[in-house]
């Protein structure tokens, strides 16, 4: 593996913390224009007006964080639902007037317009969830700089694969979780650590390695399953800085989003099955570059506070009234779940001896 110039992320201007307040909707300006659709085929994704509720256009039925989407438009790197599955959410193009959000109060970056309503937007689209069942989708444009682009296949993919998907899970009483996860021979280990912690590249080095990407910066725990937790598989992409894109993606692989910083890297186009989750991996850096990776075990209380850190739109669960019950199921994982701090140096080729490390301590619980 080619390991790229080593570089720090505080000065990268790749990497620049206030990347978000300059996104435009460049980065989802190409809207769908497949050649020659046939009338059967899902509706391209190109805005206009609102198709209502006896639009002929055929659901698609696609999986992602454990829920069956219903969709009349193909969402990139969501997996097929499997054959027999029934909707969970039903998603659909329509109107959401910009008047009724701008008068609703914020939860973080959320609109929230009533009992089992919230809204986000974007510089592509607005979005009303309900209920955990329901997404209506406003192609036209959120006010403010660059505005005017199309609801292209970018925007589908952030809006159902990560964005939407955190709020359908908060409503549905989950457990979404700023993380990633990858499924190892004995079973899955989530990443957590802040933004730049490297989750999403190791998380994709690891799958790069052969084993089983199942989620990045978003993932769906399923604490209530029978057999113990599991780990749902998200959307089969990846969100990489340029840098990690560089080295890790091979030729066809990244897909650059313009005006967005980060490129996206398409994983697999199946999604695995859930795995039993067996490690909670808090990564850290370690200094000098050419150190050995070293894991730590850590305790349920510090456990507890990096996962109460990684919970996916904090400032929703509140205006929900989940934090209690949230922060009660995580105290009940971080007390049954191994958890390790794990120090690795700024550098692609002691990606082998990190997965050894995980592996070992997932082998080395279940034994």
């Amino acid at each position: 593996m080619t390991e790229p110039p080593e570089q720090n992320p505080e000065q990268s201007p790749e990497r620049n913390p206030d990347r978000k307040a300059r996104r435009s909707a460049a980065r989802h300006s190409a809207p769908y224009s497949p050649p020659d659709s046939p009338p059967d085929s899902p509706r391209p994704l190109t805005g206009g007006p609102d198709p209502g509720p006896t639009d002929p256009a055929p659901a698609r039925l696609l999986s992602a964080h454990g829920l069956v989407f219903a969709c009349p438009f193909d969402v990139p790197g969501m997996a097929p639902a499997p054959p027999g599955a029934r909707a969970d959410v039903t998603a659909r193009l329509g109107a959401v007037a910009p008047a009724a959000l701008a008068r609703a109060p914020l939860a973080g970056d959320c609109r929230i317009l009533g009992p089992g309503r919230v809204a986000i937007e974007d510089a592509a689209f607005r979005a009303l969830i309900e209920e955990g069942a329901r997404i209506t989708i406003d192609p036209s444009p959120a006010a403010g700089p660059g505005a005017g682009a199309g609801f292209g296949p970018q925007a589908a993919r952030l809006l159902l694969g990560y964005g939407a998907s955190a709020v359908l899970l908060h409503q549905r009483g989950g457990l979404p979780l700023h993380a990633a996860a990858v499924a190892l021979p004995r079973g899955a280990a989530l990443l957590l650590g802040p933004a730049g912690a490297g989750k999403s590249t190791l998380a994709a080095a690891l799958g790069g390695m052969g084993f089983a990407m199942l989620a990045d910066d978003l993932t769906a725990l399923d604490d209530r399953a029978p057999g113990g937790p599991l780990v749902q598989p998200a959307i089969g992409t990846v969100k990489l800085w340029p840098d990690s894109a560089r080295a890790l993606g091979g030729p066809g692989a990244r897909v650059p989003v313009e005006g967005m910083s980060k490129q996206i890297l398409r994983t697999r186009e199946n999604a695995p099955a859930p795995a039993a989750l067996r490690a909670i991996v808090v990564l850290d850096w370690l200094h000098p570059p050419e150190a050995a990776p070293e894991t730590s075990e850590m305790n349920r209380i510090e456990a507890l506070d990096a996962l109460r850190g990684a919970i996916q739109r904090p400032a929703l669960a509140r205006a929900l009234g989940r934090e209690g019950e949230i922060l009660a199921r995580l105290a009940a994982l971080a007390g049954r779940i191994p958890a390790l701090r794990l120090a690795r140096p700024r550098r692609y080729g002691a990606m082998p001896e990190v997965a050894k490390l995980i592996a070992d301590c997932i082998i080395g619980d279940a034994s």
